[in-house]
């Protein structure tokens, strides 16, 4: 039981950990759509989604519309109504959008279009889904529940994830372009920083659960293979000889050695 417990520590904080940045996170703020009624005057207007064969087709989701811009009206901070209006306003004349994606200020120019919208197919509109989001904090008790619930449905969808994808590479069949290693990781860390502070934290937390799932395979070399050698031998009542155990975790290591350089390659090629 002292061994067991030595090999779960780890993993049982990296557990910890994501649970206390996640309610961190929740205590700070976290960015939340919200209805624009009951929006504050800090609440700031995003594209989640655009239409394919619509004008904001190359509007990127996820970007902050920073300004709205017809003839000599210009909008700086939109709220969604505000836009819609102005859209509509414009008709079938260029409109000038201004928006904010990974930390860069952009302004593209947009004319609506109508017939995108089959109940309304006279309404001149650009194609795109907007929702306000604003920063909602929570109070210390209800953001460590929910700190507790995010950590769970976390290890819930990572342990899933993984579980396909074994599955799915033992018949051939798996995606490697999602998996990312070292390389990979520190660019996606950029990206989450660029995002804000909360970002990189839910990030963090994300990093932290993954580490506790791999960890916790019954593959040689990782805790999980380890928790297998003590289950064993709490069985069976003999003790496995250290110089099998250590072949056995030598050769795990190795195979974890190789998957780390296809992905990190894999990783470079993305890159490059």
């Amino acid at each position: 039981w002292a061994q067991a417990l030595v090999l779960v520590a780890g993993v049982t904080m990296n557990i910890l950990f994501a649970w206390f940045l996640f309610s961190l996170t929740y205590m700070i703020g976290v960015q939340t759509p919200v209805d624009e009624s009951q929006a504050s005057e800090s609440a700031e207007l995003y594209i989640t989604g655009v239409l394919p064969d619509s004008p904001a087709a190359k509007l990127p989701p996820g970007s902050r519309i920073t300004a709205v811009e017809y003839e000599d009206r210009k909008i700086v901070g939109p709220d969604a109504s505000e836009f819609s209006n102005l859209i509509t306003e414009a008709g079938d004349k260029q409109v000038t959008l201004t928006y904010e994606y990974a930390g860069d200020e952009t302004s593209v120019g947009i004319t609506p279009v109508q017939g995108l919208i089959e109940t309304d197919p006279d309404k001149f509109i650009v194609g795109t889904s907007l929702s306000m989001v604003d920063v909602v904090k929570k109070p210390f008790f209800t953001a460590i529940g929910d700190g507790f619930t995010s950590t769970l449905e976390g290890l819930v969808a990572i342990a899933s994830g993984l579980f396909n994808l074994i599955k799915e590479a033992l018949v051939g069949e798996a995606d490697f372009t999602q998996v990312a290693g070292p390389v990979g990781i520190v660019g996606m860390v950029g990206d989450a920083a660029s995002f804000g502070f909360t970002t990189l934290l839910t990030f963090t937390a994300i990093i932290s659960l993954n580490l506790a799932v791999i960890n916790l395979l019954p593959f040689p070399a990782l805790d999980g293979g380890r928790l297998v050698f003590v289950i064993i031998e709490t069985i069976t009542g003999k003790r496995i000889p250290p110089e099998w155990a250590g072949r056995v975790n030598l050769v795990g290591f190795a195979i974890l050695m190789l998957l780390m350089i296809a992905v990190t390659y894999n990783d470079i090629v993305r890159l490059l």
